[in-house]
């Protein structure tokens, strides 16, 4: 009966959910995700100045930049758009255990992968020094902080106003590729390594939305960006094809082929990087929906 009222609940906004509310909510959660980052790094680097570890820093700003952006959507949907978080696939806080261990599996099977395709270990002993910094960073702010508040805003407020606007199919594609295009920002690459960023982050970001549909939770999708995220740029494992001064473990590919090393933007970008997430994608697609 809860569940059926939720249902009926969910349908009625969507049918008067406007396109002026769909492009605030998304307007107001960038700038909720831009102001949470730059206040976390601002607290963080004016504590390190202060005396504490790089590493005390990093963990401070890592899960500031999560409850920042966290408390910044709820307060938002509340307060200015009148909206219940749970209708934006923001309920409490809460992981499933399925998921949490194929979240470990998925740069799992994309380093088994890169080893299929030819290498060597290298290993960065000069940044052993640095381990706790890279190691906090990597899991607190690029993990938990990135990974958390990035799915808030795209997979929950973007996503979920775009779903009540129009539809679930419309709301699961554009969100993603908006996703996959927001990564261009900054970066200087040739034409062939654009299309390969566009079409990996479109599927990486159709992955985050079919495990929030399947399981009606942006914290499954988090944990699944989050650990990705620190395993694959955080600083702990590098694949590649070419030396990453900031990594402590490197598979160093021996093949140059931009489809395999992902061109410009790095492996997440490359044929094995998609393979892994078409395959999540399809094991996100068997699960039973949670109702």
């Amino acid at each position: 009966m809860k569940n059926q009222t939720e249902r009926t609940e969910k349908n009625k906004i969507a049918g008067s959910f406007t396109t002026k509310q769909m492009l605030i909510t998304i307007a107001g959660g960038i700038c909720i995700l831009l102001l949470a980052q730059n206040a976390a790094l601002l607290i963080g680097a004016a504590a390190v100045s202060c005396g504490i570890f790089p590493a005390a820093g990093n963990i401070l700003a890592g899960l500031l930049y999560a409850f920042f952006t966290w408390k910044g959507v709820c307060l938002f949907l509340r307060k200015i758009m009148k909206q219940q978080p749970e209708q934006f696939y923001i309920p409490q806080f809460s992981i499933s255990v399925k998921w949490l261990l194929l979240a470990f599996a998925m740069p799992l099977l994309l380093l088994v992968m890169a080893m299929i395709a030819g290498g060597h270990w290298e290993i960065q002993y000069k940044n052993f020094e640095k381990m706790p910094e890279l190691l906090t960073g990597g899991i607190f702010f690029f993990g938990i902080g990135g990974g958390i508040s990035e799915e808030l805003v795209f997979r929950g407020l973007v996503m979920g106003s775009m779903e009540q606007r129009f539809s679930k199919k419309v709301a699961v594609l554009l969100p993603s590729v908006l996703f996959g295009a927001l990564h261009l920002i900054g970066i200087s690459m040739d034409l062939f390594s654009i299309i390969q960023l566009l079409a990996a982050g479109s599927i990486v970001g159709i992955l985050f939305s079919v495990i929030v549909c399947k399981t009606g939770s942006v914290w499954n999708s988090a944990c699944v960006h989050g650990i990705w995220n620190a395993v694959v740029i955080g600083g702990i494992l590098s694949i590649g094809n070419y030396p990453e001064e900031t990594a402590i473990f490197q598979w160093r590919m021996d093949s140059g082929h931009r489809l395999l090393t992902g061109g410009d933007f790095g492996i997440e970008a490359s044929v094995l990087s998609v393979a892994v997430y078409l395959i999540f994608t399809g094991i996100a697609l068997k699960q039973k929906k949670k109702m």
